[in-house]
């Protein structure tokens, strides 16, 4: 009997809220403040800042208000001491996708680029091995060179500390060895002995000379466009003898005027030996003066500036001020500013301990046993 009275009742509040009436089967719920929990009334409806709630019938509750979210209030069973209530349920979820929502964000700002860092301690660690070489990983940013044994991956035929073998330059690195004249070191008597022709591109090794097959025994043997007699190779290699564009910058024409010697390779005329040669731009490592920048960005520096003579040039200063963002005044000349977070610049990357515009990359170097 109890149950079906209390069904009939659920029934009439729920059509009640439907049309939009205030329904009421006790004494009236007391008012509320905005964001506050409406009066209680026995058995009755309570109305709640801004959400009307139902109470259960036969016990007391209060309405779920306030401007946070959609709330059930609190229904109490009068058969049962159970209750459930909507406004903890819906704190409690708000409450974890605020903390999911910080979480994501964190997550988002400390990820990086696959290979990318702002310190070393982004990069792989560094495990010893004992007897054997292992890599050892640095942060690399963009304007800092790394050694040349800083590479990734490790290229056929790399060697590190002393598992090294001195190579046909006196060294550990030693470039590759041009091909010898065809006929180099064939046993002969006169001239006629040594080869003419060949099948294959490269000098001929024509002129008998010590009973041997070889290019040239002076520049008098060589033709105008390759006027030096040059040894290649060191004293340690099976060195031959041939004609190279030069020895000084006076066998280099007008268009190259500075003769290159590399060492045990002899002498190549090219643009310039260094950037006080270039009219414009900056002297390459292949000898050729070419621009080093086209605006101030190609400099990777903000306190350098593309000049116009297209080479990158640090800016003088007299107080920071002067200088560009993320940079500083010192000594008279513009600095990369300093840095513990990247809070502290305006690109809000800190690389190494400075501001920078891109993150540094991991690099490894080989360390033998």
């Amino acid at each position: 009997m109890k149950s079906n009275k209390f069904l009939a009742i659920i029934m009439a509040m729920g059509a009640a809220c439907a049309n939009g009436e205030t329904v009421d089967r006790g004494s009236a719920g007391g008012a509320a403040v905005p964001g506050g929990s409406g009066g209680t009334g026995a058995g009755g409806l309570a109305r709640g800042g801004s959400t009307t709630a139902p109470v259960g019938v036969g016990g007391h509750g209060s309405a779920g208000a306030g401007s946070g979210g959609l709330s059930t209030g609190r229904i109490a069973n009068p058969d049962a001491a159970v209750a459930t209530d909507g406004n903890r349920a819906d704190a409690a979820n708000g409450a974890a996708d605020s903390a999911a929502s910080t979480q994501d964000t964190a997550s988002m700002l400390d990820a990086l680029p696959s290979g990318q860092c702002r310190s070393t301690a982004d990069c792989p660690p560094t495990v010893p091995v004992a007897g054997n070489p292992y890599t050892v990983w640095q942060c690399i940013a963009s304007d800092q060179t790394a050694p040349t044994s800083y590479v990734s991956p490790i290229p056929p035929g790399f060697c590190a500390g002393s598992t090294c073998a001195v190579s046909w330059c006196g060294s550990t690195s030693c470039p590759t060895l041009p091909a010898a004249p065809t006929g180099d070191g064939n046993t002969c008597t006169t001239d006629a002995d040594c080869p003419r022709t060949s099948t294959t591109a490269g000098s001929l090794a024509s002129i008998c000379s010590n009973g041997k097959c070889t290019e040239c025994v002076s520049n008098k043997d060589c033709p105008s466009e390759l006027p030096a007699c040059t040894r290649i190779g060191s004293t340690t290699s099976p060195g031959y003898n041939k004609c190279k564009e030069c020895t000084a910058d006076a066998d280099c024409p007008g268009a190259h005027p500075h003769c290159i010697v590399q060492k045990y390779l002899g002498g190549q005329c090219r643009d310039c030996n260094t950037t006080a040669d270039c009219a414009d731009g900056t002297c390459t490592s292949n000898s050729t003066c070419a621009p080093q920048c086209a605006r101030d960005a190609d400099c990777g520096n903000p306190a350098f500036r593309c000049s116009t003579n297209h080479r990158c040039e640090q800016v003088s200063c007299t107080t920071s001020s002067d200088c560009p963002a993320d940079s500083q005044c010192q000594s008279g000349w513009c600095q990369r500013s300093p840095c513990t977070s990247a809070s502290d610049c305006k690109s809000g990357i800190c690389v190494n301990g400075h501001c920078y515009d891109t993150y540094g990359n991991c690099m490894s170097e080989v360390i033998g046993v």
